[in-house]
């Protein structure tokens, strides 16, 4: 997380002195005092050490807790500007995550690259604040329409849905192979849909998607906001 990313000034001697800085996913940010050596680090304790309190940035918003059991996603998925709240006081952690808003985090993840594809979708208009992110999914295949023309940026999200988009995403980045995976003892594995089968494997292989309890992996319920950030988080993790 950016709470981990540290600066030190080392000095001729090579004593260190930690330096003042940010970070806001993309870039570091410190001021140099003067011209010297600088080492740009990830301290991965300070990383994991976040007091759940008012520091939190969870804690802006009404409706999230930080002490909840999405914290450490959430709060990766904050700090690192791979989501936004739905408004000014509110996150909407149980909500439904949209079509358009996973393709959204993904395409912050990526740095937000220009796109000139050109889309067929009909219900995907120009200028609104998906229609870049949407673009540059569709043209590197990370996502897909319900047809060539059709996308549904605001339909609910669904969990073998997102299974397939991160398998994509995964393919995508190079780190995606032949699962192998057995999933069958989730005693709803057969609910699963052919078109997410293998999908779902890899993502249960690499740790990413785990079930909801008892026994089940609901790939047809609804991915809430929380969930997406958690996964999202477990996925940087394959490098």
């Amino acid at each position: 997380t950016a709470r981990g990313i540290v600066v030190w000034y080392v000095a001729n001697d090579g004593t260190r002195t930690q330096v003042p800085a940010s970070y806001d996913g993309k870039k570091v940010v410190f001021t140099v005092p003067h011209f010297s050596n600088y080492v740009i680090a990830y301290d991965a304790e300070k990383a994991a050490d976040c007091p759940k309190d008012g520091t939190c940035p969870i804690s802006a918003f009404d409706d999230a807790e930080p002490t909840a059991w999405y914290h450490d996603g959430v709060h990766w998925a904050l700090e690192n500007g791979v989501m936004k709240g739905t408004g000014n006081t509110t996150f909407a952690p149980n909500v439904a995550t949209s079509r358009a808003m996973i393709v959204t985090m993904l395409y912050r993840m990526e740095g937000e690259p220009n796109s000139d594809y050109a889309m067929t979708f009909r219900d995907v208009s120009e200028g609104q604040w998906y229609t870049e992110a949407i673009r540059w999914a569709a043209e590197n295949k990370i996502v897909e329409g319900y047809s060539a023309d059709e996308f549904g940026p605001d339909d609910a999200l669904t969990r073998e849905q997102l299974a397939a988009i991160l398998y994509r995403y995964g393919t995508y980045k190079g780190l995606a192979s032949e699962p192998d995976a057995n999933i069958l003892d989730y005693t709803d594995a057969s609910e699963i849909s052919a078109w997410a089968m293998e999908a779902f494997r890899w993502n249960v292989q690499e740790g990413i998607i785990t079930g909801v309890g008892e026994g089940k992996l609901s790939p047809r319920t609804d991915a809430s906001r929380a969930q997406v950030a958690t996964m999202l988080m477990r996925y940087t993790a394959l490098g």
